[in-house]
C-alpha cells in the first residue's frame, strides 16, 4: 500500500510540474473608464478615418458572446479600415515555455458578418516601430460570428526578450467589427507531449554555421528571419535550406509560413 502510495504521489507530482503556469501578463480591460484604453496600451489609427479601438463596457452585445465584463473592441465605421492596438512592453522570461492567450470575436451588426473581417497578431521587439511588413504570429479572417473564440499562439520562440503585442484588424466593409479580451501570456514547464505536438516544424542544425535546414511536413510558403533589433534581413530559402553564412554571430528569429499558418524558431548563427 506504502509503495502504492509513493507512485500516486510521484504521478501527481510530475503533472502539477508540468501543467505548473505563472503569469507573465494579464490585461482585462476592467480597470479603464469607456472608451479609453488602459493607460500602458497605445492605438494607431492608420486609415485616418477617425474610428480605431476602444476599451469599455458593451456587455449587453457581449456577453452573449461569451465574454464577459469589459473588453477592447474596434469598430470601423468606414470603408477600407486599418488599426493597430499595441500593448504595453512586455519582459519576457528567457526559460520555460511561453504561451499567448485571449479571447476575440466579429460582433455581428444586424446580422451582418463582414466577410473579410480580418485580424493578425505581431511580436516585436519593444523597441521597434511596426511598418504592417512584418510577419504575423498569428492571423485569420472571422467565419463566424457573435462568438468568442479562444486563441493560443506559442511565444517560446521569443524567450529573454523585451516585447510587445501587436493586433491589427483590418476590412473593406463597413461596420467591421472586432471584440478582444483577456490578453495572458504565460510561463509554463514544457511537457514531453507538447514537444512532439510542436515537430511537424523544426530546423537544424542550431547553433548553424552555414546552413539551416527547415523540416516541415507542410509545403514552405514563405520564410523570413529577423535579428535581435528586430530588422528583417535579404535570405534565400532553396530545397528547404536557408545560408547563413553571411549572418554575423548571435541570435536569430525564424518566421516560417506554410498552409497551416505561421511558425516561429529562434536560431543561434555561430
Amino acid at each position: 500500500m506504502k509503495r502504492k502510495f509513493l507512485l500516486f504521489t510521484a504521478l501527481i507530482s510530475t503533472a502539477l510540474l508540468i501543467n505548473a503556469q505563472t503569469t507573465i501578463f494579464n490585461e482585462t480591460f476592467e480597470s479603464v473608464i469607456e472608451p479609453n484604453l488602459p493607460t500602458s496600451w497605445s492605438k494607431v489609427d492608420i486609415d485616418g478615418n477617425g474610428t480605431s479601438w476602444a476599451a469599455g463596457d458593451s456587455t449587453y452585445d457581449t456577453n452573449p458572446m461569451g465574454f464577459s465584463g469589459n473588453t477592447a473592441v474596434a469598430i470601423f465605421q468606414t470603408n477600407d479600415s486599418n488599426n493597430l492596438l499595441i500593448s504595453p512592453a512586455i519582459s519576457l522570461p528567457a526559460s520555460g515555455s511561453l504561451s499567448l492567450s485571449y479571447l476575440i470575436g466579429a460582433w455581428t451588426y444586424n446580422g451582418f458578418l463582414a466577410i473579410d473581417n480580418y485580424y493578425a497578431v505581431y511580436v516585436l521587439p519593444a523597441s521597434s516601430i511596426f511598418t504592417g511588413t512584418e510577419i504575423p504570429v498569428f492571423e485569420e479572417t472571422f467565419s463566424v460570428g457573435d462568438i468568442a473564440l479562444p486563441r493560443t499562439v506559442n511565444l517560446s520562440a521569443y524567450a529573454g526578450q523585451n516585447v510587445k503585442l501587436y493586433f491589427r484588424q483590418t476590412s473593406k466593409l463597413y461596420r467591421a467589427i472586432a471584440v478582444l479580451d483577456n490578453v495572458k501570456i504565460t510561463q509554463g514547464t514544457l511537457g514531453t507531449s507538447e514537444v512532439s505536438d510542436k515537430n511537424e516544424i523544426g530546423i537544424y542544425p542550431n547553433p548553424a554555421t552555414d546552413f539551416l535546414t527547415i523540416k516541415s511536413k507542410s509545403k514552405i510558403d514563405k520564410v523570413e528571419i529577423f535579428d535581435g533589433a528586430g530588422r528583417k534581413l535579404s535570405i534565400e530559402l532553396n530545397d528547404n535550406k536557408i545560408d547563413v553564412r553571411s549572418l554575423q554571430s548571435g541570435n536569430y528569429v525564424l518566421k516560417i509560413g506554410t498552409k497551416d499558418g505561421i511558425k516561429t524558431e529562434k536560431f543561434i548563427r555561430k
